[in-house]
């Protein structure tokens, strides 16, 4: 009995070595970062007017996986997170990217603001891991409103072409 859980306890020993040395390598290997200079959300904000509100919401809470240009939190240079990190700003940018507003159609830019407003108002915009790992809160009842509202009301002016002033 006690020689195999002598032979158990070396066998979870060496899984952990392992699973360490797996870990150490990691390391070694970087995802880019998701990082531009300059204003990169400059024409959206120009083209959309956002109440400074909502500017600030937008900031605060999209920016770091809609758009060109990601503030990290000091873990995000730890493998495993850089990589769930890397992957998830990607499939953000591809689904959304505000650094991108000017490339869109006027037609993709108010279906864009349509799913802003879908996404905000069924408040799942946020993974339920997303809080955790890049410190992000989800939006207040108030903070949702006040995007709704300014989404819903840019995406008609788009629709009627014309630009928010």
């Amino acid at each position: 009995m006690a020689s195999s859980k002598c032979g158990m306890m070396k066998i979870v020993k060496n899984i952990a070595f392992i699973f360490l040395i797996i870990l150490v390598t990691l390391q070694f290997f970087r995802s880019k970062n998701n990082l531009a200079q300059g204003n990169h959300s400059a024409d959206f904000l120009s083209q959309t007017n956002p109440p400074l509100s909502v500017k600030v919401i937008l900031q605060d809470h999209c920016y770091n996986c809609h758009s060109n240009n990601t503030t990290y939190p000091w873990y995000s240079e730890l493998a495993p997170v850089s990589f769930w990190l890397a992957q998830h700003i990607k499939k953000g940018k591809m689904q959304l990217n505000f650094s991108e507003w000017n490339t869109y159609s006027e037609n993709i830019k108010a279906q864009n603001l349509e799913s802003i407003s879908e996404v905000v108002k069924s408040n799942r915009m946020l993974l339920k891991n997303h809080s955790a790992i890049l410190g992000v809160t989800k939006l207040s009842k108030e903070q949702r409103s006040q995007v709704i509202r300014w989404a819903k009301k840019t995406k008609l002016l788009y629709q009627l072409n014309s630009h928010p002033q």
